[in-house]
């Protein structure tokens, strides 16, 4: 066989080896697409709508923030209890994971049930059901929740997540007592490229991990092969 012929056999063991190597690498790597718009509500409420009731007041503040220089303020002033809301809607598959996760703030004296949530639609956009995150924000403090990673269901075509609270009965005021979120991501699984910390989860984890260096020490020792197959033919 002559150089070139050894070499060009060389080259395919070694494409062999780096497709072999992508894929497993593609296999095993999780990656994170965000879907929200403006979730730490730097460009005011943009992306975002006052959902229920008409007359809440919903706009953003600059204190309290969790991060940036803005977040989103919440408020119910009509002295009535009852719930408030607002939201952005967003396209979802049914099947997909999805994983909505925030900071919220809440006044305990005035308000429970503070928290972000799930909505999933159907077509026509009736509701199919509902995932609270967790945990709830009783305290005047900023408090991290998230409904971790959940299924969108059968007939799901869009997802409204949401900042809710409820104004508890007896504690309706007209004073200004805001409920605050900021920061809000709804991530979902998807081939939308590696990100850092992708990579740092495959050298983290222990299965992922041993499986990327078998099949990268596979990819060396396919190019020393090929290396001493094209010395020893000269």
């Amino acid at each position: 066989m002559s150089t070139n012929g050894g070499a060009r056999k060389c080259a395919r063991w070694l494409s062999a080896a780096i497709i072999i190597l992508g894929m497993v690498f593609m296999a095993h790597v999780v990656f994170a697409a965000e879907l929200a718009y403006n979730g730490g509500f730097e460009s005011g409420t943009s992306g975002w709508s006052q959902k229920y009731p008409s007359f809440a007041t919903f706009t953003t503040t600059s204190s309290p923030v969790h991060s940036g220089s803005a977040a989103a303020s919440l408020d119910k002033t009509n002295g009535a209890a009852g719930r408030v809301h607002f939201g952005q809607i967003i396209g979802v598959n049914a099947g997909q994971d999805y994983t909505l996760s925030g900071w919220a703030y809440g006044e305990p004296i005035h308000w429970n049930n503070v928290h972000l949530r799930i909505e999933w639609l159907d077509a026509s956009g009736s509701t199919i059901s509902t995932v609270n995150a967790s945990p709830d924000a009783n305290s005047a403090a900023w408090t991290s929740q998230t409904t971790g990673s959940v299924t969108a269901p059968l007939g799901a075509v869009t997802a409204q997540i949401e900042g809710y609270g409820y104004i508890m009965t007896g504690q309706g005021h007209t004073d200004p007592f805001p409920i605050y979120f900021d920061d809000i991501s709804f991530q979902t699984s998807g081939p939308t490229g590696v990100t850092l910390s992708d990579i740092s989860a495959v050298q983290t984890s222990p299965a992922r991990s041993s499986i990327f260096m078998y099949v990268t020490a596979a990819g060396l020792v396919t190019a020393l092969a090929c290396s001493i197959h094209i010395i020893r033919r000269r």
